[in-house]
Formats: C-alpha cells, sequence, structure tokens
C-alpha cells in the first residue's frame, strides 16, 4: 500500500530457503533486487532477483538506479540453498 519502488533481498529473507522467498516474490508488487547475488543457480528463484532497476521519478523525470545489496554471511547464516554465489 505504500508503493515501494523496489525490495532488498536480506538474509532473513533466506531464513526458510529459496522456495520460500520465491513465493514471496511472486506476490511483490515491486521487484526483488540484491546486486550481490547470483540466483541463476536456483530453480525457484532464477529470474527472480535482479541486480538493479531504473525508477523515473514522477516530477521531475529523472532516472534513478535502485540497488540492494544481501550480507555476504547469509550464505552461512540462512538458508540460501542451491543460491550460487553472494
Amino acid at each position: 500500500m505504500i508503493g515501494f519502488d523496489a525490495m532488498a533481498c536480506g538474509n532473513h529473507e533466506l531464513d526458510y530457503g529459496p522456495g520460500i522467498l520465491a513465493g514471496s516474490a511472486s506476490t511483490l508488487n515491486a521487484p526483488l533486487v540484491s546486486c550481490n547475488v547470483d540466483a541463476s543457480g536456483s530453480a525457484e528463484l532464477a529470474g527472480k532477483v535482479s541486480p538493479y532497476v531504473i525508477h523515473t521519478l514522477p516530477l521531475s523525470g529523472k532516472k534513478v538506479a535502485i540497488i540492494g545489496l544481501t550480507p555476504a554471511d547469509a550464505a552461512t547464516t540462512s538458508s540460501p540453498g542451491e543460491l550460487a554465489r553472494f
């Protein structure tokens, strides 16, 4: 309802594995972003995590890039499953 432009993929989004995150990503009205996660190795998440999105500001028309950063230790502090690389 707030109108998010993007959602970063943090370590807690991966706590219950890639399948749960993939299901949540499918219900978002905004893209899921992380520029330091390669999700191509996960059948559930492939194509659902983008490194960035370009957003056009409504009043000025200027374009901005929105990135997300996932903590590098998420590989060991959560359950990324077959997620290839951080």
